[in-house]
């Protein structure tokens, strides 16, 4: 891995550790809205780019729920917290 690209992975690992403080509060909050689509998009689309397929997966299926307007799968939140937790730990 080129040191550009271990850079970047290391910028997305510290992103994740906030988006997951920020996804639990969303997620014990209530419904997930506008706010957590923006985040879980946004994780669905770099996950894999930066080595992290579980994340860009299962931020894909709650993107798609709240893109639908339906309420993700509980499973789908707990996967992607899990694949977060992954990431930064």
């Amino acid at each position: 891995m080129t040191d550009v690209l271990a850079q970047l992975r290391e910028k997305f690992v510290v992103r994740c550790r906030g988006d997951l403080d920020q996804l639990r509060a969303l997620a014990s909050a209530g419904p997930l809205d506008g706010q957590a689509q923006r985040l879980v998009h946004g994780l669905a689309g770099a996950g894999a780019t930066f080595g992290f397929p579980e994340i860009s997966a299962a931020a894909g299926r709650v993107d798609d729920a709240l893109v639908e307007g339906r309420a993700p799968e509980a499973g789908d939140v707990d996967a992607l917290i899990v694949a977060l937790e992954a990431a930064v730990s």
